[in-house]
């Protein structure tokens, strides 16, 4: 499968460089015919210049007009004394094309961004369930590319290091130096019409379409990219009023003999200015999926162990239709941004008690260039039924459900494109007591 990938990549990038070449030589055929229709309207002008001077030379001015008119000839474009001829014409065309070829960049390559990330890792966690302390290094690399095709589509790919687990790209250091996997993670159009401005389609396996205050995780990792089609709006309303929307459908699992389980999600929200340097951003959203009661649990296809939600022989109990509310307050604070956050959901087709979770908390600063740092921390308790346990932050509690407790982070901009960051996780198991704590630090660069 991997093989037939790269196959694919090399003709498309073929592909592009055949018609890149293409274009530059059309533009430089182009550049011709302008030149040569030039010439041939100079020829026109320079024939007529002269049966004027004829008719200066027969006119009551004599000579002296024609003189004159010499004198105050039209400066045509000329090279050696004459009008630029074929030969010169071919020599300017000559000439940027090896311009081009010095160069060494083709036309489509310019329509192209790479970009990408490396995170070094060092984390320590104890955990009382799996009654044992761990401590692990880990990396994590990402690399990928966003391509203009035209003015109104972008093609972006990304790569990732780690496992096929939707809700990391980590890879730890094991296996006594093997080398290491690495997975599509990203692989998705973006039409956005010039006629509907602010309205963008994807479709693919793409970044997370939907919005979540203060990076909440409840729902979804920061990893997680669903699989399907989505439409988001952005529309300004008034000089301080922006509403946004998204909806999208997502294939979560395609059985062969079986119905497929599938994610229908829409969310609506508004940004609203309240006066300088403040503004509120407050939302409903609506996650739905579907055929997931009596199938299996959906981390059975990457892990072996159970992660919070009920189950019966491996299969969910019941389904996961959730309700969704956010809102966000930023401010600048004597120059100094800061933001308060919250975000609540609920399984409203649990047939538990345990179908709320919620996340609450505050940052201070932004990171913009070296010496400067941000700082965050939120309150959550995520209940066993609330989300599915397969998408939800892989760090708090170890990515398990039925779990509450705290999480600060801080990010240290060490200089362009490097920043250290350290994140401590400290809560416990709902019901059972046991406790869970997890430090670690990053040195994080981007390209």
């Amino acid at each position: 499968m991997r093989k037939l990938f790269l196959c694919v990549v090399i003709a498309v990038f073929c592909g592009e460089y055949a018609r890149g070449e293409q274009s530059v030589e059309d533009r430089l055929a182009r550049l011709e015919a302008l030149l040569q229709a030039q010439q041939e309207q100079i020829q026109t002008q320079q024939a007529e210049i002269e049966s004027l001077k004829k008719e200066l030379k027969s006119s009551q001015g004599g000579q002296d007009d024609v003189e004159r008119a010499d004198q105050e000839d039209l400066q045509l474009p000329v090279q050696d004394g004459a009008a630029i001829g074929q030969r010169e014409i071919d020599e300017m065309v000559d000439k940027a094309l090896a311009e081009r070829e010095k160069d060494g960049t083709p036309e489509w390559l310019e329509r192209i961004k790479l970009k990408g990330d490396f995170r070094f890792r060092h984390e320590h966690i104890d955990d009382e369930v799996a009654d044992r302390d761990r401590d692990r290094t880990r990396l994590r690399f990402r690399i990928g590319a966003d391509a203009k095709v035209n003015d109104e589509v972008d093609v972006g790919f990304r790569l990732a290091s780690g496992s096929d687990a939707p809700t990391s790209t980590n890879q730890s250091f094991d296996n006594s130096f093997t080398s290491k996997d690495f997975f599509l993670d990203r692989a998705y159009v973006d039409y956005h019409p010039a006629a509907l401005e602010g309205v963008n389609i994807y479709g693919g396996k793409m970044p997370n379409p939907y919005y979540f205050p203060g990076n909440s995780d409840l729902m979804f990792d920061t990893d997680v990219n669903p699989e399907g089609a989505a439409l988001t709006v952005k529309n300004t309303l008034a000089d301080n009023t922006e509403m946004f929307g998204s909806a999208g459908v997502f294939y979560v699992e395609e059985r062969p003999e079986d119905a497929e389980s599938s994610l229908w999600a829409a969310q609506a929200g508004m940004k609203r200015e309240l006066f300088a340097d403040t503004s509120l951003t407050a939302g409903l959203g609506y996650f739905d999926y579907g055929n997931a009661k009596g199938f299996q649990a959906f981390e059975s296809s990457y892990t072996g162990s159970r992660l919070g939600n009920t189950l019966v022989n491996d299969r969910y109990d019941m389904d996961y239709d959730i309700f969704q509310m956010f809102g966000q307050l930023g401010w600048d604070a004597g120059g100094v941004p800061m933001v308060v956050f919250a975000d609540y959901m609920k399984n409203t087709d649990a047939t538990v008690s345990g179908d709320t979770a919620y996340l609450f908390g505050t940052g201070l600063g932004k990171r913009s260039k070296p010496g400067t740092w941000d700082v965050f921390y939120n309150y959550r308790r995520i209940e066993s039924d609330a989300v599915i346990a397969a998408f939800t932050d892989a760090n708090f509690g170890g990515g398990r459900t039925g779990s509450k407790g705290h999480k600060v982070n801080f990010n240290y901009q060490v200089s362009k494109n490097w920043v250290f960051a350290t994140t401590y996780i400290w809560g416990d198991f709902v019901g059972s007591g046991k406790d869970y704590r997890d430090l670690y630090f990053d040195m994080k660069f981007k390209f």
